[in-house]
């Protein structure tokens, strides 16, 4: 949205025109793209949790909605099983960074870099808790 002001000759006052239907429409349809994007990647992220989950074996009782966004409810794997469910999500969002749309790419690096953080119930929270577990079960 464009706002001009221009002196109207009436002493002093102002004229205020608001420019731009064109311009709000476009910048809606640039939100609405980019959060549609962004929710794709989120989705891709937790399909990359759910192959990895399946291809281990362990078992998913429910994909859920939380205020932090979607997350898959599942059995409790080995440590092995749950680092490589962990490093599931991250790694999708990784991949599909070679997707040539700059915006795409933009979204998937930021669900890559925020999941990694080891905030707690993150997935980089879990896959230091379960490669500190797996170090262990190494070192005997």
């Amino acid at each position: 949205m464009i706002f001009t002001a221009a002196p109207s000759g009436n002493k002093g006052q102002e004229v205020t025109s608001f420019g731009g239907q064109k311009e709000m429409f476009e910048a809606l349809v640039l939100f609405t793209g980019n959060l549609g994007l962004g929710v794709l990647a989120m989705v891709l992220h937790e399909a990359g949790h759910l192959l990895a989950a399946w291809a281990t074996g362990v078992r998913v009782k429910r994909v859920a909605w939380r205020m932090k966004g979607m997350c898959i409810v599942r059995e409790t794997g080995t440590p092995m099983q749950n680092l490589a469910i962990a490093l599931a999500g991250p790694l999708t969002n990784l991949l599909l960074m070679a997707v040539p749309s700059s915006t795409f790419r933009v979204a998937n690096l930021c669900m890559l870099v925020c999941n990694l953080a080891p905030v707690r119930n993150s997935d980089g929270d879990r896959v230091l808790s379960c490669a500190r577990q797996v170090w262990r079960r190494v070192q005997g």
